[in-house]
């Protein structure tokens, strides 16, 4: 445009597909409109959101009016030689040249560093942060992916990615626009039902956003996974585009905190209080029934620790709202619930022992789930006490002591009075960079196949528990649970922030008659296993296709939201009296003893939400034979 400003041109005429509407040559102190064109796949407006006024009214846009495959069809009509070209998927005028060659031959390159977002391990080098773009998942060319583009730091060229593009920790819809360029004059200061769009395409958001000086905050209707400082939102009203400006930060995190904040505190004051009261319950059975009869008392004890565990169903079926998809075949299904059975999972999320506890509760199975733990989980306020109560196995991952932990453990199963489930995360923790990198360095040395999307099995735990329970447990569930694509990865945070999600289960039946009668065939079984494991998530990562198996929904159960209002209404009966009591008691003695419950409350649930994270879960080690081969 400004090469052409001092030439004799009244417009110039481009392919571009928009539309603007000029004002009567009569009226030339009038505004120029840019409008949406009638093709929305196509339309450009986004592109041309930040052109002047002095630009937009020099401007023709012909195809504005018309859709792509109406202009295809012209060009047949008049026989052009570009007719039959193919659709440009990047920029137009570079042809056939890439554009990292563009990129590369006019801007250069700077090797820099790649960095896992959640961790800040460091995972590979780049040539330079602007060959990457917000959301990119092409040519990273890292292991264990997909990986996306989250963040750049162009100050010092790091380029961070991550797993979980979708994830919420990515998610945003509060974020402040600069350099403001508006097509037909400034807006009033609080501008609200207008559309937004934060990239090419034809999605729009609704919105709203407040002036602070000359920056806008902008408030989405929902939330967006690839907000990113130094891109372009454009504003819409209607089919009008208004201008547009620069992205400078998101920061949304304030806001998601609120709600987390205003469940957190009375849903632990909840479980603080309903927990102590099932452990005490649980304590005194455990003393008086349980010498007496182990039978009678593991009765007791499952429909006792059900209400407990039931408010975390309630969590994940009635809060958060996260959907399970789960594929199995009809005979395997029929069966849940009615036999004893051995269940072997991978561990990828922070939240798989919870979808373990969402199927046993369906299955009929809650409160007789059983599992195979790291010594330190027994430790955890109320939820860990409840699993001791329960007869929960507890390692010190020294195989000189769990070895004989394990015998004792599963000898006292063979009587268990009820179908029970047991529970076994062979890869012994769970699923991160840093120990897919030490897995795989593992597999280089030992001459394994290198896993990618699992971690090498410790197999003796399996050995032992298949070999010592095989006489009296039918069948070997073999689980693979995987965040659904495009789904934000769940965490206790993220659901007590009623933030949803969608999970993936596979769920196959094998007769423990059919597995291997020696120990390495036992052990080479698992290893098997986990090698089609991570070949089914590979191509369900790269091509989108999860399961050969017919997949079911699961609804919601009507018990854990029972369970959780009589425990409400317990606790406000129960609290009702105590304030009548504490009437007579001096104000401040009442305010202390309150804060007192709160603090409590608050530290029980930050202790349980930080047991649940990945990034807490136990490190990778070295040397590799020691944190591999152990059990």
């Amino acid at each position: 445009m400004d090469a052409i400003s001092g030439m004799e041109y009244d417009y110039i005429a481009s392919g571009h597909y928009a539309k603007v509407v000029h004002p009567p040559a009569d009226q030339t102190d009038s505004s120029s409109v840019l409008e949406l064109s009638q093709d929305m796949v196509k339309d450009q407006t986004y592109f041309l959101s930040h052109l002047s006024q002095t630009q937009l009214k020099r401007l023709l846009f012909p195809l504005g009016c018309v859709k792509k495959e109406e202009v295809r069809k012209l060009a047949t009509e008049f026989d052009l030689p570009n007719k039959d070209r193919k659709d440009s998927q990047g920029i137009c005028f570079l042809g056939k040249i890439k554009f990292s060659d563009f990129v590369g031959r006019h801007v250069g390159e700077m090797e820099g560093i790649i960095l896992e977002a959640e961790t800040g391990y460091f995972l590979g080098n780049h040539r330079g942060f602007w060959f990457y773009t917000i959301g990119q998942r092409q040519g990273l060319r890292l292991p264990g992916g997909p990986w996306y583009v989250v963040e750049k730091d162009t100050k010092n060229n790091v380029v961070f990615v991550s797993r979980n593009y979708y994830s919420m920790d990515k998610r945003r819809r509060v974020f402040r626009v600069g350099s403001l360029r508006w097509l037909s004059g400034k807006p009033s200061g609080n501008v609200n039902q207008l559309r937004c769009k934060v990239r090419h395409g034809p999605g729009f958001y609704s919105c709203s956003f407040e002036m602070e000086g000359d920056v806008a905050v902008v408030h989405l209707d929902e939330d967006d996974q690839g907000l990113a400082a130094g891109q372009f939102a454009a504003f819409y009203e209607r089919t009008t585009c208004i201008g547009s400006g620069v992205i400078l930060e998101s920061w949304d995190d304030q806001y998601m905190a609120i709600p987390a904040a205003l469940v957190f505190v009375p849903v632990g004051v909840l479980f603080l209080v309903s927990g102590l009261i099932v452990n005490l319950i649980q304590l005194v059975f455990f003393i008086i029934v349980r010498p007496f009869s182990k039978s009678l008392y593991r009765r007791i004890n499952k429909n006792v620790v059900e209400l407990l565990w039931l408010q975390l169903i309630w969590l994940i079926d009635w809060w958060a709202c996260i959907k399970v998809n789960i594929y199995a075949d009809a005979e395997t299904l029929q069966l849940l619930g009615k036999e004893h059975a051995l269940v072997l999972s991978n561990h990828r999320s922070d939240i798989d022992w919870l979808i373990g506890w969402v199927m046993a509760q369906r299955a009929g199975c809650l409160g007789s789930s059983l599992a195979i733990m790291k010594k330190e989980a027994k430790y955890l306020p109320i939820i860990g006490w409840s699993m001791w109560f329960s007869d929960y196995i507890f390692l010190e991952r020294s195989w000189d002591k769990d070895e004989k932990t394990l015998t004792a453990g599963f000898k006292r199963f063979e009587d268990f009075p009820m179908t029970f489930w047991l529970a076994l995360f062979v890869e012994g923790t769970r699923f991160t960079q840093e120990k897919l990198e030490a897995a795989q360095e593992y597999a280089s040395i030992r001459s394994l196949p290198s896993p990618r999307n699992v971690l090498i099995p410790r197999t003796k735990g399996f050995v032992s528990a298949v070999s010592h329970i095989r006489s009296f447990v039918p069948a070997v569930y073999d689980c693979t649970l995987t965040v659904r694509n495009n789904q934000p990865k769940p965490t206790l945070l993220r659901m007590f922030s009623g933030q949803s999600s969608e999970l993936n289960l596979q769920l196959r039946r094998h007769k423990m008659s059919d597995l291997p009668e020696n120990d390495d065939g036992i052990a080479q079984w698992c290893q098997d296993l986990f090698i089609t494991k991570d070949a089914q998530l590979e191509t369900y990562f790269t091509k989108d296709v999860f399961s050969d198996l017919d997949v079911h929904q699961i609804n919601r159960p009507i018990k854990p939201l029972i369970v959780v209002i009589v425990w409400v209404c317990l606790l406000m009966y129960g609290g009702f009296k105590l304030l009548q009591w504490l009437s007579m008691v001096a104000s401040w003695e009442i305010i202390c003893l309150f804060v007192v419950i709160l603090v409590i409350a608050t530290i029980t649930m930050q202790v349980l939400i930080q047991s649940s994270e990945s990034h807490r879960s136990t490190p990778a080690k070295r040397p590799l034979q020691e944190q591999l081969i152990s059990a």
